[in-house]
């Protein structure tokens, strides 16, 4: 019988930060991940000015996501931004600083018009996206039509996301 060989953590860590091909790895991921970011906020720079314009300040546009828009406002200028062609992160950024039951009915349309784009894949959105929509559409689109959702769930671009869309539908009978 073989036993294995346990390491600690710190033995694993010194033995990677020898190895030079790690190193610059590292190096060359934390400035892909800078770079990213730095993108990110100078895509969404002009959102949050229109938002500092009404009073309203964040850092980037994740600070609504897990909190609340502070006026039905801010919630406007979201909307309108929707319908504007951003990258996919900043797009999952407005669509679920939205994604709650008080605004039921309030995005339908620009969900649609989103997840329409034909193809998908060619405005640079990732396939999360689309689920995002979907879930976003679940929770918020109480004035989806049934004829929608069928057309929705017949399209081939939208494979992905029929059980969620099969379950609107559900919902709505």
């Amino acid at each position: 019988m073989v036993k294995k060989k346990w390491f600690k953590v710190e033995q694993v860590a010194a033995e990677l930060n020898k190895d030079r091909n790690f190193i610059n790895a590292e190096h060359e991921r934390d400035a892909r991940v800078q770079e990213e970011g730095l993108r990110y906020l100078s895509e969404e720079k002009p959102i949050r000015d229109e938002l500092k314009s009404i009073g309203v300040i964040v850092e980037d546009l994740w600070d609504f996501v897990n909190g609340d828009l502070p006026t039905p406002e801010a919630a406007r200028i979201i909307k309108s931004h929707m319908a504007k062609d951003y990258s996919d992160k900043v797009t999952d950024a407005l669509i679920r600083s939205v994604m709650d039951k008080k605004y039921s009915g309030y995005i339908t349309k620009e969900l649609i018009d989103i997840l329409s784009r034909k193809p998908f894949v060619s405005h640079g959105y990732r396939p999360y996206l689309r689920h995002t929509i979907a879930d976003a559409l679940r929770i918020t689109g109480s004035d989806i039509s049934i004829d929608m959702i069928n057309k929705l769930i017949i399209d081939d671009e939208n494979k992905d996301i029929v059980s969620t869309l099969l379950k609107i539908r559900k919902k709505k009978q």
